[in-house]
């Protein structure tokens, strides 16, 4: 009779722990998380924004829109002070990264810390986060240390990048763990030792290598000198150095965008802001590299892309058809600068940064604008933007967005706001989602 008892107990054991896998399981998320939608009702998916505002102004910036599972994660950083330097880990900041998680592709009713507990001070703090995910659960993130960082520390002291990960959708992380320093050696070699990621999606090849960029400069320099692309061929354990470049005058934050057919990596990078001001208005710098192994980056003409500001872009691919025709194509989310808008007064307003969207059908060579007036109110700014095409063709955009027509960071207040819409919609049936 006893031995009977403990057989029931165990299975009882048994029933809860199952219940509870499938609590957590990607069955029971797509039973209870049912926010995909149709092709045929993306013309008409325009979902209302959702703002993600701190308890003072500016207090999240750095935005990345990433999926896990059937979840949403938007990774963001979180500072806790005003800072008018476009680059939080300058050293000074106290900066902590961010995840507020969606089950529903409209809100995101829950937020996480990554790394472990928040930092109190600059030396723990981390910013500048790179998203990889791997698979339905597991999620990677990179950052830049928060000092000496980007700017601050002694002569002789070398930036450290960090990695947290979750292989649950996002609840739980890792303490951050920091990459041996050895790993920049062919650039502290140099004379170079603040290094500094630009927040972002990070790009998994094929063959499931990590890969993203990050800007490096000298502690006497002001501004950023060079950028280099760095890689890991087993999910963020072990990293290495690919091929670098100089900027030439005037650019900032290069990413890697594409992977393209032929195995070369497409880049883009920023143009400068002067005194951290976010109304700049430059050309976006485009570049190539024919692998992980090449010595160079080269740079390559893109045509059809107007001026951006200076903020950030961001990418992503989508099979789409137009006029019957189907293609293989690419989104692409930036700011344009000093767009006018007539006020209902009669009166003209210069927007600096309007978000706006543009697209591809040659893996990035070309470009056509389908609008730059969508987003966020047509009288107000925008500035650095992440973008995801979901597992069903919508279009997830987060985006820094100002109370006004511009961004001084050091006396105007913007949030982090996320919007999700159709293909078809933003571009009124010209552009018709097809498949990913």
């Amino acid at each position: 009779m006893m031995k009977m008892k403990y057989f029931f107990i165990l299975i009882f054991f048994a029933v809860l722990s199952c219940r509870t896998d499938y609590i957590y399981s990607d069955f029971y998320v797509r039973k209870d998380k049912d926010w995909m939608k149709l092709p045929s009702e993306h013309k008409e998916l325009n979902d209302n924004n959702y703002l993600i505002r701190g308890s003072y102004i500016s207090e999240y910036n750095s935005p990345v829109i990433s999926e896990a599972g059937q979840r949403l994660l938007m990774v963001c950083e979180k500072l806790d002070q005003r800072c008018s330097n476009i680059i939080s880990v300058d050293g000074n900041n106290i900066v902590n990264i961010k995840v507020m998680i969606s089950d529903n592709a409209k809100d995101f009713s829950e937020e996480k810390n990554i790394g472990g507990n928040s930092s109190f001070t600059p030396k723990g703090s981390h910013g500048s986060p790179v998203v990889f995910t791997a698979g339905s659960d597991d999620v990677i993130v990179l950052a830049t240390e928060g000092s000496p960082g980007y700017g601050g520390g002694n002569a002789n002291d070398i930036t450290k990048l960090s990695v947290s990960r979750s292989t649950n959708q996002g609840r739980t992380w890792t303490k951050w763990a920091d990459i041996d320093t050895n790993v920049f050696e062919p650039l502290t070699k140099e004379g170079y030792n603040r290094f500094c990621t630009s927040a972002g999606r990070g790009l998994m090849l094929r063959n499931g290598t990590f890969v993203c960029m990050i800007d490096y400069k000298k502690d006497t320099d002001a501004d950023s000198k060079g950028t280099a692309m760095l890689y890991s061929k087993d999910k963020g354990n072990n990293w290495a150095l690919g091929p670098k470049m100089i900027y030439t005058a005037g650019y900032q934050f290069a990413r890697v965008m594409l992977e393209r057919k032929d195995g070369s990596l497409l880049i883009a990078a920023m143009p400068k802001i002067p005194n951290n001001i976010y109304d700049g208005n430059g050309k976006l710098y485009w570049a190539s590299a024919g692998s992980l192994q090449d010595n160079s980056i080269k740079e390559e003409n893109v045509s059809g892309l107007s001026n951006s500001s200076g903020g950030s872009i961001s990418m992503d691919s989508i099979k789409f058809t137009e006029n019957g025709m189907s293609f293989n194509g690419l989104v692409l989310i930036h700011s344009i600068p000093d767009r006018k808008w007539r006020n209902p007064n009669g009166s003209t307003v210069t927007v600096k940064n309007a978000m706006s969207l543009s697209i591809s059908k040659d893996e990035g060579r070309t470009w056509s604008l389908v609008t730059n007036e969508f987003g966020v109110p047509p009288n107000k700014t925008s500035f650095r933007q992440s973008v995801k095409i979901l597992r069903d063709g919508t279009i997830a955009v987060c985006t820094e967005e100002g109370e006004g027509p511009s961004i001084n960071p050091a006396s105007d207040s913007f949030n982090i706001v996320y919007r999700r819409f159709g293909l078809s919609y933003i571009s009124d049936d010209k552009y018709i989602y097809e498949g990913m």
